[in-house]
């Protein structure tokens, strides 16, 4: 029987990138990670949030034939695309959109997990002819099933811990771009000369830019990345422009249509504005050009009561809620600026969240890595290993990096992970004896059964809450309907506009609503200043008031409380 820690025997009936023995654990890993990610679809297939509302909303005007809209400056075009051409296809009734978005997730996820295996074949396949050359005093490399194992398990956490398919996001899509770039850096590695995967990975990015933004400076880190796996400038060079010029050739048409929508050259306007937010402070979706400095709302929206402050969406009424559909539009005028305390606050606020991720939420992980370093030897071997990987290695460090100066959430990074730690695993050999193959099974033991109880902890607790989900949007949009309130009715609204999934649901659009955090006074105001709100929001052409919490102790007969929900309802006539 072959030591666990030895490095495999390659075989003629082996197919290329392929490690004996294995094929059983690569299907194994495949159904798990398909199953846990269906069982959390299927647990939130009536769950979405306001980015999601956001992407629906592009999406249906997508299916029917406004492609205009696909151009948002926040909000990028793939995956509405996808969504959108899908629900054109198959027509979903409405009350199955939400739940058919979710399966179109599932797809994602499956595609995804496709490119990661792609990268992860590559890689066992560099390790394979890293062990070919090595000589036999030198080190072995992790064995195949610790890397397949921990491959998976790290795409799966990541992926339903950290992106998750729970909301209606683009992030899986931006993952799987990065997982078939990561890929493609390996094949150059082994093949540098070869032109055609060089421009398959421009091709790749550019597509990867149209899922989000950020891809497109991260595109210039997996060139660079390409030019270390090479490792001959003269080879690298000349291919690494026919990269570049297909990934323009794949960018462009976006970059002018962005560019042209919003009146200068732009890749997207998502920077600029959570610099504005997380930098200057201001108020996502209450700016009136403060604090002082930050610039002059250009089309704000119109205040038509002073007290309590009343807001109308009439100027730009576009999607289920226009401040988040759209929030270019409103805050056009902004101006970022740079400021040193702002600055430092919003670098801690990124380490804060680097470190709740790799401590606070893998420290057992982390403490797991740093023995199999320990265990692989003297360090300058680590040392070696790690020049070795440094191509894989700097595109989860860029990307990280590319974050800090702003703003960081664990989706944005879960591919970078992903790569991080499937990297520094690599540039770790692990010694040929069995006592030393003894302790790495063990710690790679350890570190499946940590990542496997996260992983069915965060899977379990999505099915609890959507088996006790007492599907409060879906109840009020029903209400509604009952009221007589038909698709393409518009609304105000009374506190939280910008979650609640019910307005979509329901396919009205919020016309108008009361100022952020001045609910509790209206409620509690004189019968004629009540009457002059209801007049305001009537005159936007609203048809109802919906409010998400009781209007006062002794609200009127005019208000309905929508079932056993904390929502209330007033009809404008």
């Amino acid at each position: 029987m072959t030591d666990i820690g030895a490095p495999p025997r390659v075989t003629s009936e082996s197919a290329p990138g392929e490690v004996p023995n294995t094929r059983w654990l690569w299907v194994a890993c495949w159904v798990l990670a398909l199953l846990l990610g269906l069982a959390q679809a299927w647990a939130s297939r009536r769950v979405v949030h306001a980015d999601g509302i956001s992407y629906l909303d592009m999406a249906g005007a997508i299916s029917r034939g406004h492609w205009g809209e696909a151009v948002n400056g926040l909000w990028s075009p793939l995956y509405p695309v996808l969504l959108g051409l899908s629900l054109r296809i198959f027509r979903p009734s409405n009350a199955w959109e939400i739940p058919f978005a979710h399966l179109l997730n599932v797809v994602i996820y499956a595609g995804a997990l496709g490119c990661f295996h792609f990268f992860l074949r590559g890689l066992l396949t560099t390790h394979r002819d890293a062990e070919l050359r090595a000589s036999t005093d030198d080190p072995g490399l992790l064995p195949p099933w610790a890397l397949i194992s921990l491959g998976f398990a790290w795409f799966t956490w990541t992926s339903l811990q950290l992106i998750h398919l729970v909301g209606l996001l683009t992030d899986l899509c931006v993952a799987a771009f990065v997982y078939l770039g990561a890929g493609l850096l390996l094949r150059i590695r082994r093949r540098p000369a070869e032109w055609r995967i060089y421009v398959i990975l421009g091709i790749s990015l550019g597509l990867g830019y149209w899922a989000k933004a950020p891809m497109f400076p991260m595109a210039f880190v997996f060139m660079f990345a390409a030019v270390l796996a090479a490792r001959n400038l003269r080879i690298a060079l000349p291919r690494v422009g026919a990269s570049l010029l297909a990934f323009l050739i794949v960018a462009t048409p976006l970059i002018l249509a962005q560019s042209r929508a919003h009146g200068h050259l732009t890749y997207g306007e998502s920077g600029r504005l959570n610099y504005a937010v997380y930098l200057d402070g201001i108020d996502f979706l209450d700016w009136e050009g403060q604090p002082p400095g930050t610039g002059t709302p250009k089309h704000p929206p119109r205040k038509i009561l002073d007290e309590p402050p009343v807001y109308s969406f009439t100027a730009h009424l576009k999607g289920t809620y226009p401040r988040w559909y759209d929030p270019v539009y409103w805050l056009d005028g902004v101006k970022a600026r740079f400021t040193l305390g702002g600055q430092a606050r919003a670098t801690g606020q990124v380490i804060s969240q680097y470190y709740e991720l790799f401590v606070l939420r893998q420290g057992l992980i982390l403490g797991a890595i740093a023995t199999l370093l320990i265990l692989s030897g003297t360090w300058h071997r680590v040392g070696r290993g790690l020049a070795e990987y440094a191509f894989l290695l700097v595109v989860p460090l860029g990307g990280m990096c590319m974050y800090a100066p702003v703003h960081v959430e664990p989706r944005m990074v879960a591919a970078y992970v992903v790569l991080l730690w499937l990297g520094l695993l690599s540039a770790a050999p692990a010694p040929y004896s069995p006592e030393s193959a003894r302790r790495v099974r063990g710690v790679v033991i350890f570190m499946l059964m940590a990542l496997g109880a996260q992983i069915a902890g965060r899977v379990l607790t999505d099915i609890k809450n959507q088996l006790n989900d007492p599907r409060v949007d879906w109840i009020v949009a029903e209400k509604l309907k009952r009221l007589g309130l038909a698709p393409g009715d518009t609304v105000a609204v009374a506190g939280d506009a910008v979650n609640p999934s019910w307005p979509h649901i329901a396919q009205l659009s919020i016309v108008a609503e009361i100022g952020h955090g001045s609910t509790g006074f209206w409620w509690a105001a004189d019968p004629p200043a009540k009457s002059r709100v209801f007049q305001a929001l009537a005159g936007t052409g609203a048809k109802a008031l919906v409010a998400d919490r009781m209007p006062a102790p002794d609200w009127s007969g005019d208000w309905q409380q929508i079932g056993n929900t904390t929502y209330f309802v007033h009809l404008l006539r």
